[in-house]
């Protein structure tokens, strides 16, 4: 398979990137969504680099992350409801980077993101602090998964 015929719907999906951005009343949403577009670009784009690289094989798990993401922002990017999902990818995610940053209780670090993006979120989004305690509340943590 050519590099090519994954360079240009790469470069359209850096394109959409740029003109999707971030929408105040879908902030958190938002926030997921545009991280797993820059996940798989930026895994994509390694990939790449590596193909055509002296190592080529060392290809395969940048086009796995690239791949999972992919799929996981495909989801997103369809679920009936985006508001709910996109909170739940993001409160997932900020645990996920808070419990590889640290050895401390990432619980109190999500509640101090919670409060922080409630604060934020809820100016331009009036059912904010609803979304985001309902799917606190559906956490894996909340569940004891």
């Amino acid at each position: 398979m050519s590099i090519q015929r994954v360079a240009k719907p790469l470069a359209s999906l850096r394109q959409l990137r740029s003109m999707h951005g971030f929408r105040a009343e879908m902030l958190v949403p938002d926030l997921a969504f545009i991280g797993l577009v820059d996940d798989t670009i930026e895994a994509t784009e390694e990939a790449l680099q590596l193909v055509v690289g002296p190592r080529p094989h060392r290809a395969y798990a940048m086009v796995r992350v690239a791949f999972e993401a992919a799929q996981r922002l495909l989801v997103l990017a369809t679920a009936h409801d985006y508001v709910h999902l996109g909170t739940r990818a993001w409160l997932y995610y900020v645990g996920k980077d808070q419990s590889l940053r640290t050895r401390t209780d990432s619980k109190n670090l999500i509640e101090d993101y919670r409060d922080q993006i409630i604060q934020s979120w809820a100016l331009r989004y009036k059912d904010a602090e609803a979304v985001v305690e309902a799917e606190m509340e559906n956490s894996p943590e909340k569940k004891g998964t």
